[in-house]
């Protein structure tokens, strides 16, 4: 039994902050385009209070966006804040308003780029999105091929200059028209010896093919995600999340089996994150197939975000204790039977056994792809290597700082 999306946002209304924040993220996770979940997520906190809502509220920056909930991010930054706490939760609002649709920012955007509680770099990045907005789709692509061409030498981007053509793809994505462009470029192989001009170009085209959800687009992105390289990957997972649909996961599955182990990694996702019931059986065949036991672990964490009895069950049958990734699977198992209220005879233990400190564990696995990438700063807000990461918790890249002090700062200025 899978639970419905209605069934999931009945976790809005539940006691327990977990279960409250495994709503959130399922939704967050998957990019939904639902426009009702942030009204779900707007009544919690009226309700609960910004520190009694979630365990971590920074995914309703991945959520849609309406004017209500527009008006009511801008109504909360109207004052500065003044605890860590609420300087925190400022953050994540300016956050949600840089991935907002400029469209629905644009009638209000006076007000939106007066707001005390907005630092100057939410203040420069909403700007730079409205003037890109008002670009013809012809010199957006001019835009991005200059900012392309500045990268022909660099292995590693400027951050400025890549956040910059990351709004540039963005503002793209919402010319349909340029869907037959878009594709001319993703089918182009890519010189690993040569300059990074295309290698740029062709992270940017994924991630307009992500905003499109351009299902067309599916076969060359499962392509893409057979060449080893972080960003590349995040990229073209996260895409594929966003399109969504059975032709994804289908794709994905018919490649998994014969594909090497960064794919699997970084794939395992899709499995847990494009909420349909192939995912789900297909997820499940695949977890019974996977012959390293870490990748197993991994893609048993991932599945828990369909809240699926039968992901329960298969997870149960796994060896949890004394693995890395154990400790973040029941996390996520106590979320999801309480959600679905799915009784388990370990419930109780689980619940104790994440109740107490956590002890430091020795690093896990990953792809030599992967680590340079969390070395570089590359990954993103939500890196393979740990999970749900606030602002004030160790950074996953290993520093000993705060990730707000750390790789927050670094991909802030990339998305």
């Amino acid at each position: 039994m899978r639970l419905t999306e209605d069934e999931v946002r009945r976790g809005f209304k539940h006691s327990d902050k977990y279960v409250r924040f495994a709503a959130l993220d399922y939704f967050a996770r998957s990019h939904s385009r639902n426009t009702a979940i942030m009204g779900d997520v707007i009544e919690v906190i009226e309700r609960l209070g910004v520190r009694n809502a979630f365990t971590y509220s920074h995914p309703m920056a991945d959520l849609a966006q309406t004017e209500h909930s527009i008006a009511w991010v801008l109504e909360r930054l109207r004052h500065d804040p003044e605890t860590e706490h609420e300087q925190d939760f400022a953050a994540h609002l300016a956050r949600l308003l840089c991935r907002a649709d400029p469209v629905l920012l644009l009638p209000h955007s006076e007000a939106v780029l007066s707001v005390p509680a907005l630092e100057e770099s939410s203040v420069r990045r909403l700007t730079r999105r409205f003037e890109l907005a008002a670009m013809p789709a012809d010199q957006l692509w001019a835009r991005l091929e200059a900012i392309c061409e500045g990268e022909r030498k660099q292995a590693y981007p400027r951050n400025v200059l890549f956040g910059e053509a990351m709004d540039v793809a963005d503002t793209l994505a919402r010319h349909v028209s340029q869907a037959d462009r878009m594709m001319q470029g993703l089918a182009v192989e890519i010189d690993p010896e040569g300059d990074f001009y295309l290698g740029w170009l062709e992270i940017f085209l994924i991630r307009m093919a992500g905003e499109m959800r351009y299902e067309p687009a599916t076969g060359l992105l499962v392509k893409k995600l057979h060449v080893d390289g972080g960003l590349h990957n995040e990229q073209c997972v996260e895409a594929l999340i966003k399109i969504g649909t059975d032709t994804v996961v289908q794709a994905v599955r018919d490649a998994y089996r014969q594909a090497p182990d960064y794919f699997r990694l970084y794939a395992s996702g899709i499995f847990g994150e494009v909420h349909t019931d192939l995912a789900v059986s297909a997820g499940l065949e695949l977890l019974a197939w996977e012959p390293d036991f870490n990748q197993r672990m991994w893609l048993a964490v991932k599945l828990q975000g369909q809240f699926s009895s039968e992901v329960v069950d298969a997870a149960r049958a796994l060896p949890l204790d004394g693995h890395g990734d154990s400790y973040d699977l029941k996390v996520d198992l106590v979320a999801a039977c309480k959600l679905m209220e799915y009784e388990v005879p370990e419930l109780k233990r689980w619940e104790r056994e994440i109740a107490e400190p956590r002890r430091p564990v020795a690093a896990k696995r990953l792809p030599a792809s992967a680590l340079k990438a969390l070395d570089a700063g590359l990954r993103g807000s939500a890196p393979a290597a740990g999970r749900k990461v606030g602002r004030n918790d160790p950074c996953p890249c290993g520093s000993g700082k705060k990730y707000k002090k750390c790789c927050l700062n670094q991909s802030e200025a990339r998305v």
